[in-house]
């Protein structure tokens, strides 16, 4: 950014512009503002390229001029770049594929000053236009640009406006933006009756000294707010408060006249009366300073970029109906917030920090405490859970026929080798040695989920006879028992004849056999490998057995 601002040159004075060069002028091409004709070099885009927009015609004398060409940008950007312009230029972009200005002209010159030049910038010369200007001062797809005087290749395209619409509309809100930007008007450019001459004299009022009486002043363009931040900035010793309108342009929460009368201190009252004036503030003094949407914000001496924001405090506008109580809460912060009260309450807000701090270290360590019991709870009942299983499992085992031999040979084996004994047991005992030489008790392996099933509770089927079946099935008798009846299991819901029995990806079909009578008895479920391997999955209650 430059050391001063560009607009800080900006004289808001007419500016007398005529687009065509007059035909009963000498042929030194002298124009009708009666200026001496440029040389080609910095010849005025006017008069280079530009003809006036037909909507000129119905503006009155108003300058209004078209963009179309390559040659009429050039010379419009040309002029934008004059050094020595001090005149605004106020610039319309069109949306993709129009020609019409996506905010109306006719509303444009309603907000803007008579003096200053208006251009209709078409789409394809405002894609063209970044190239020609410095970075971030172009405008396109129906946004509207503000170029202030002083630009170059280093100037801040924040004195610079840009109004683009989000939403696309171009309505009110862009057009209230516009006009912010215009809100004082020119010397000269017309006759005020006195209440305007007094508003005038109140949004521009002279600057302040250190020594004045506490002033009550209105921000509503840029201009006062330099001045604003000329006094942030400046040599001072009292403070000044920051009044914002609500998000919606309201009027302020906190009503700057009563809020005047209740502030018992010289300091200043300003009033922030738009949304892009509190943004600016927040740009340059720092967005922990930032005050908007009807909050307000005190500044004592030394405001700055690097300041800390508890030492000069937001306060926030909570209700705009509740202006006597936010009155109360600002002045209790102006009081409290004085750097004299804060150095007596610094050692205060130290040692509650400190209190604050060990009390938030005994609530952890309270909270860590009752995390340990719950820990400990949740492990005592894993304990009793485990327990009940293997009492359950020891009584299986006991209702298998397991005598204390046979109990302590596999109280040292997990629960699948334990299943494992029974199968073998069962085929032994169910057999002659005869018939167990012709029916071996063939390859077969358990299902990592087959344990579990086994052992739910809603399964009331005895260990022994779940052992049996798969025995039997395993060494291929089960088909020959009328009680075990193995069938296929088959996919769909209904399990019925129609439906293809289920197969496995590694080409495994899915069986059952029964394990009592009944559609409510449980099923032995397994799967029969191609290569003749079973792998027992599961056992089920009928109910449980379907597929989607």
């Amino acid at each position: 950014m430059p050391a001063t601002p560009p607009s800080a040159h900006y004289r808001r004075a007419p500016h007398s512009l005529n687009g065509t060069i007059d035909p009963r002028a000498p042929s030194n091409g002298r124009l009708r503002t009666g200026r001496a004709a440029p040389t080609p070099r910095q010849e005025p885009a006017r008069s280079l390229a530009l003809a006036p927009s037909p909507a000129a015609n119905s503006a009155g004398a108003r300058p209004i001029f078209r963009v179309a060409t390559e040659r009429q940008l050039q010379a419009m950007c040309a002029e934008i770049l004059d050094g020595e312009r001090t005149s605004p230029i106020v610039g319309v972009t069109c949306r993709p594929g129009a020609r019409d200005p996506a905010l109306a002209v006719h509303l444009v010159c309603e907000v803007v000053w008579a003096s200053v030049p208006i251009y209709v910038i078409e789409p394809q010369q405002a894609r063209e236009m970044s190239k020609l200007l410095p970075d971030g001062l172009s405008a396109y797809n129906g946004a509207v640009r503000v170029w202030m005087p002083g630009v170059s290749e280093h100037t801040d395209a924040a004195w610079h406006p840009l109004i683009h619409d989000t939403t696309g509309v171009y309505g009110e809100d862009a057009l209230r933006r516009l006009a912010a930007e215009f809100a004082i008007k020119p010397p000269g450019a017309a006759d005020l009756t006195p209440e305007q001459q007094a508003l005038v004299q109140v949004r521009s009022p002279p600057p302040l000294t250190v020594a004045s009486e506490a002033l009550l002043l209105r921000v509503g363009s840029r201009k006062d707010l330099r001045r604003l931040l000329s006094d942030l900035r400046g040599d001072r010793d009292c403070a000044i408060v920051v009044l914002t309108v609500g998000a919606g342009g309201e009027s302020p929460a906190f009503a700057p006249v009563p809020t005047r009368a209740a502030l018992r201190d010289p300091a200043s009252i300003f009033v922030l009366e738009s949304a892009d004036l509190c943004r600016r503030l927040a740009q340059i003094l720092g967005l922990q300073l930032a005050v908007d949407g009807g909050d307000a914000r005190i500044f004592w001496p030394g405001a700055g970029p690097d300041s800390d924001p508890a030492e000069h405090p937001l306060v926030p506008a909570r209700s705009a109906g509740d202006s006597h109580r936010g009155i109360e809460r600002l002045i209790a912060a102006f009081e409290l917030s004085r750097p004299l009260v804060r150095r007596y309450l610094a050692p205060i807000q130290t040692r509650l920090a400190a209190l604050e701090e060990q009390s938030a270290q005994a609530l952890s360590k309270s909270r860590e405490s009752e995390a340990a019991q719950r820990r400990a709870v949740e492990r005592a009942e894993a304990a009793e859970t485990q327990l009940a299983g293997l009492q359950r499992q020891l009584a299986a085992l006991q209702a298998a026929g397991l005598d204390t031999v046979e109990l302590q040979a596999v109280a040292g084996m997990d629960r699948e080798a334990v299943m494992q004994r029974l199968i073998y047991r069962e085929w032994l005992t169910a057999l002659e040695a005869a018939d167990r030489r012709d029916q071996v008790l063939g390859g077969y392996r358990l299902a990592p989920q087959f344990i579990a099933s086994v052992e739910d509770r809603r399964i009331a089927t005895p260990t022994a006879r779940i052992a049996f079946a798969c025995a039997m099935v395993a060494c291929g008798r089960a088909p020959e028992l009328p009680g075990l009846e193995p069938h296929p299991w088959r996919e769909g819901k209904s399990g019925g004849g129609d439906d293809p029995q289920a197969v496995r990806e590694d080409g495994a079909k899915a069986w059952m056999c029964n394990l009592g009578h009944g559609r409510g008895a449980a099923r032995l479920f397994y799967w029969l490998l191609p290569d003749g391997l079973v792998e027992f999955d599961s056992v089920r209650n009928h109910e449980a057995i379907g597929r989607t």
